[in-house]
């Protein structure tokens, strides 16, 4: 969000070393400097970040350019809550993810960053058992499992030694629509070049539907009906996309002789609070020398300062964005932010924005032999699959359905078939892992 016009320092002199220093005798240090705060380092934060670079470097390398942008150095950070790496709604879990270990160990949870959404108020957590304790049943679970590693039950077997599961995002998909597209096709098949994704083979994506076949009133019959369209999926986990991007951003970190004005940094397992983490701290003439006018917002983890910044970008999920923007100035702005979850719009749309709560469930199911050899081994669902395929596919290969005919459910995607997860065909108790 840009509050202010940025305003051309003149005067020439040295300045404090940024996250990436550069040589003082270095010619660049002329320029002013324009810092950049992106808050959120999912497809959308990283996109941003991408787009600020590169047209920061056309403009900054050209000698003709009259674009204000070639008279100041960019540096862009990007802050993540994403433990291990970026990717927001499109992330995975990998072979060998430790998992996030809470402060003081122990049952029941702690007030540790990991156990806060981002919109949650300081001091709660997601739990939504009111003493905050883990309910018996699971409690139970996770000890047999921690107590068993050897076995199907070991939840390290499930998630670190098969392959990649998605967490959320299933897929990549060009849209039918009018609006030109050009640059998100090209975008796609640089990555499709690159083995950054992968296009779903021929009817592997389809809609889980009812036919009456009596008419009305006559009973239901569910059936897969294949799905046609241009879809794709990261290639080794939907989270090697935003992975690609931040190398892409990295890239733009050149030294010397190569240097092109720009700098970037991520910074991971950061949580800036939306109640207080975000300051404005105004037009008050508080710039170094050097600096592209005054630095407006200072971001804060807790009780750590994160550093003070020109411009601000949200790039965090609806709630989070009214937040963070509700304790500045930009009150009209704010107002355009304002959000409230419910399960429906209302009928005459309301003064907010209405936004409805999507869960996603990762789960494991215990395939079994059918016949005797291991190629034939599959889960109950993958077998429920196969009869409901119109075409009489295999199950197996049905990697995403879009379910159409139950009100509460939207979609179920296996990873075990989309990331070819190693199964063991001697073993009598393979295991398939989905999405919901």
């Amino acid at each position: 969000i840009r509050a202010t016009k940025a305003c051309t320092k003149t005067a020439a002199s040295s300045y404090s070393s940024s996250s990436l220093a550069m040589n003082e005798n270095d010619h660049h240090h002329e320029k002013s400097k324009l810092s950049i705060a992106i808050l959120g380092g999912g497809i959308a934060g990283l996109s941003c970040a991408s787009r600020l670079l590169t047209q920061h470097k056309k403009s900054y390398v050209d000698p003709s350019s009259s674009s204000s942008s070639s008279r100041y150095e960019l540096e862009v950070t990007v802050f993540d809550t994403g433990r291990l790496r970026p990717g927001g709604r499109c992330s995975s879990r990998l072979p060998g993810d430790a998992p996030a270990v809470a402060k003081g160990g122990g049952g029941g949870t702690s007030n540790h960053r990991n156990d806060r959404r981002a919109c949650d108020n300081e001091g709660t957590t997601s739990n939504n058992n009111g003493d905050g304790e883990i309910p018996d049943n699971i409690r139970r679970a996770l000890a047999g499992a921690a107590n068993d590693a050897g076995t199907n039950a070991s939840r390290d077997r499930i998630v670190n030694g098969m392959g990649p599961v998605d967490h959320a995002a299933q897929m990549v998909s060009i849209p039918d629509i009018d609006s030109p597209l050009d640059e998100f096709r090209s975008q796609l098949q640089e990555w499709l070049e690159e083995g950054v994704v992968e296009s779903f083979p021929e009817d592997s994506v389809c809609e889980l539907i009812d036919e009456n076949e009596g008419g009305e009133g006559s009973s239901r019959e569910s059936k897969l009906q294949p799905l046609e369209g241009e879809m794709y999926y990261g290639k080794g986990g939907m989270g090697n996309i935003p992975i690609a991007m931040r190398e892409h951003c990295l890239s733009f970190n050149q030294f010397g002789d190569n240097y092109t004005g720009q700098s970037f940094r991520i910074l991971q397992d950061v949580w800036v609070s939306p109640s207080n983490g975000v300051k404005y701290i105004g037009n008050h003439d508080d710039a170094n020398e050097g600096d592209e006018g005054a630095r407006l917002w200072e971001l804060r983890a807790g009780k750590k300062s994160l550093g003070k910044y020109h411009r601000l970008v949200i790039a965090h999920n609806g709630k989070c964005a009214d937040r963070i923007m509700s304790r500045t100035p930009a009150r009209a702005f704010h107002s355009l932010l304002r959000t409230r979850f419910a399960p429906y719009v209302p009928r005459w749309g309301g003064r907010e924005m209405t936004l409805n709560s999507i869960y996603s469930l990762a789960f494991a199911v215990k395939s079994k032999k059918d016949g005797g050899g291991g190629d034939d081994a599959c889960s109950p669902i993958v077998d429920a699959l196969s009869k409901l395929s119109s075409s009489s596919q295999n199950g197996k290969n049905i990697y995403t359905v879009m379910i159409k005919n139950e009100p509460s459910l939207r979609l179920l995607s296996c990873n075990t078939s989309k990331h070819h997860h190693e199964q063991n065909p001697n073993s009598d108790s393979n295991i398939e892992v989905f999405t919901l």
